[in-house]
């Protein structure tokens, strides 16, 4: 008697036994429907098959298999256990974040297809489609929608045949159509064809299209050269992989390490291996889709959340096919991904905590799940960590030579890096010499770029006008009932808002702890940051580009020709000095708030 081990996707630390009845074929890696509980079946994976039996209780049997050959490899149970372990997570939650949705369920996944039209069996021939002709001479509607099919599909082109023939077409084959091509060409209605269809002379049938997105010709042709400075690098990069797995590159930024990625991917598509690409954000990743599809088109494949379930169960068994993708890029979610022969994993931007899990469980790093499967490939799948600004434990992991070290110093073009002068803004807040949250620099600088034509950009890291509304009594500070944060005044829409869940609440007139009407707003919001610009600087066109809670945007494009200066989001910046944040704020109180 055989036994399976099977992980089901409940939070618990353990998988289940049951038994492998008499002919049926189980394997590690396919979907098993087992019971579970009172009542209850679930869509488990078997992790394991022996013959051991349990004791103790009774072993329930596997009711039925769902996959003929395995959808999960070795090495992704092996990295499952690794995250499961290292990161304390149960490996049932680890199952539910790796799997797609739709492969997870009993029948959630159904394939996308489209229906087609095509002649009857009997009525493939010239002589019958005259009878057919003759016959619909009178049903004017059905007429126009056969002589409309037999235009698209190319059989009235068809060469007659003698009597003697067999029913059956010319070496010239007719073209497919699809049923919504033919009733947007014909302008007929469901009806209609259906009456074809019940004269035998039409029928219908599915074809299944998937819903991937077709990324045109590989075009390595496209590939720029690099630049003297970029091939050193690369050629190191090649070297310290010859000597270790993972391999870190340090280059400031628009130094041009995506020239050097796709270089190193086309090397490893030239050695048959395949290539994940991980970005740390979506948006990134959408970008980055243009700028390599256009080189590598249909041998790239984009995975991530914002997909349908039912594309990424597509990519999924594409990548099980005998046709994957060789390059695959996406977020973090792609590192569960099935390779066949993985050869090099890119890191880009790693040091962003985006590549971190933070809820739902497994709560994991996707930089150290990427290097860990890394690890656990036969062939030596090597590692590239790309970074202007390294995180502290992979700088330390290189410096120590566990990490292979490449820098790259020199801008693309040899452009030179912006000047930067850091102020201390807690310092001149004490001496008095600050004009809110501006510093006497700052402004100078501002000025002299404005008085010279030129743009200004500032950052700040809030939105609204003020981030806290506090009670000058007591210290009550208004939060939300859902989140339990503090609410953001917004003066423009005379509100309070939570950016977290987006609820809105209306200002308080007076202190529910101790009745005091003296509100005062604390810190500085774009709406704050713009009020004082156009104080400061009354002459010049000023936009404020954010995302209010009713997502009022303003368009810099209608603008884009006059001097202005635009607050949004980060911290205060332009192009010749940086301030840090203040470690006390002046607060007054704003002219709509309660008095």
């Amino acid at each position: 008697m055989q036994y399976a081990d099977v992980i089901l996707p409940v939070p618990l630390h353990a998988t289940f036994t049951y038994a492998i009845p008499e002919g049926m074929h189980v394997v590690e890696g396919v979907r098993v429907l087992v019971p579970f509980g009172r009542g209850k079946k679930y869509v488990g994976l078997v992790d394991r098959v022996h013959d051991q039996q349990p004791q103790g209780y009774a072993v329930k049997p596997i009711e039925s298999v769902m996959d003929v050959t395995p959808i999960v490899t070795g090495s992704q149970l092996k990295l499952w256990h690794w995250i499961s372990d290292y990161y304390l997570s149960p490996i049932g939650d680890v199952y539910k974040a790796a799997l797609p949705g739709g492969l997870k369920a009993e029948d959630g996944y159904k394939p996308k297809t489209e229906t087609y039209i095509r002649l009857t069996e009997q009525y493939r021939n010239v002589t019958a489609l005259h009878v057919a002709l003759n016959v619909l001479a009178r049903a004017k509607n059905q007429l126009n929608v056969f002589t409309e099919y037999l235009a698209l599909s190319g059989w009235d082109q068809m060469e007659d045949e003698t009597a003697e023939a067999k029913p059956q077409p010319t070496e010239k084959q007719p073209a497919e159509v699809t049923r919504e091509e033919l009733m947007n060409v014909a302008g007929c209605t469901s009806a209609t064809l259906k009456q074809l269809e019940q004269r035998q002379m039409l029928e219908t049938y599915e074809v299944e299209v998937g819903r991937l997105n077709h990324g045109g010709p590989y075009r390595p042709e496209l590939i720029k050269k690099l630049s003297a400075a970029q091939s050193e690098a690369y050629n190191q990069i090649l070297l310290s992989m010859m000597k270790k797995q993972v391999t870190l590159l340090h280059g400031v930024t628009s130094s041009g390490k995506t020239e050097i990625y796709i270089h190193l991917i086309q090397r490893a598509l030239e050695r048959k291996e395949q290539v994940l690409f991980l970005m740390p954000e979506i948006a990134l990743t959408v970008q980055m889709m243009q700028r390599l599809q256009r080189i590598f088109g249909d041998k790239l494949g984009i995975y991530h959340s914002r997909y349908s379930d039912a594309e990424r169960v597509e990519i999924w068994q594409k990548q099980l096919s005998e046709n994957p993708y060789d390059v695959i890029l996406g977020a973090r979610s792609a590192v569960f991904l099935p390779f066949q022969r993985l050869g090099l994993v890119i890191v880009d931007e790693e040091h962003e905590t985006s590549y971190k899990q933070q809820d739902p469980a497994p709560r994991y790093h996707a930089r150290s799940a990427a290097i860990m499967m890394a690890a656990q490939m036969r062939n030596e799948t090597k590692v590239l960590l790309g970074t202007a600004t390294p995180s502290l434990e992979s700088y330390h992991n290189a410096m120590t030579g566990k990490y292979g070290l490449v820098e790259l110093k020199e801008r693309y073009q040899g452009i030179e890096l912006p000047e930067i002068q850091v102020v201390d803004t807690a310092d001149l807040q004490h001496r008095k010499m600050m004009h809110g949250p501006f510093s006497p620099l700052l402004l100078t600088r501002m000025r002299e770029a404005l008085e010279r034509g030129e743009q200004v950009i500032l950052f700040q890291n809030r939105r609204g006008f003020a981030p806290v509304v506090e009670c000058r009594q007591c210290g009550w500070v208004p939060t939300c009932q859902h989140c339990d944060v503090a609410l953001t005044y917004h003066r423009q829409l005379n509100q309070l808002t939570c950016h977290y869940c987006g609820y809105t609440y209306r200002i308080p007139t007076e202190c529910p702890c101790c009745g005091s009407t003296n509100l005062r707003s604390r810190g500085y919001g774009t709406e704050k940051i713009e009020e004082q610009v156009h104080e400061l600087f009354p002459d010049a066109r000023i936009a404020r580009m954010d995302l209010s809670p009713q997502d009022e945007r303003i368009s810099l494009l209608e603008r884009r020709w006059l001097p202005k200066v635009l607050t949004s989001r980060k911290s205060v910046w332009w192009a010749l000095s940086m301030q840090t944040p203040c470690s006390t704020t002046p607060t007054f109180e704003p002219t709509s708030m309660p008095s």
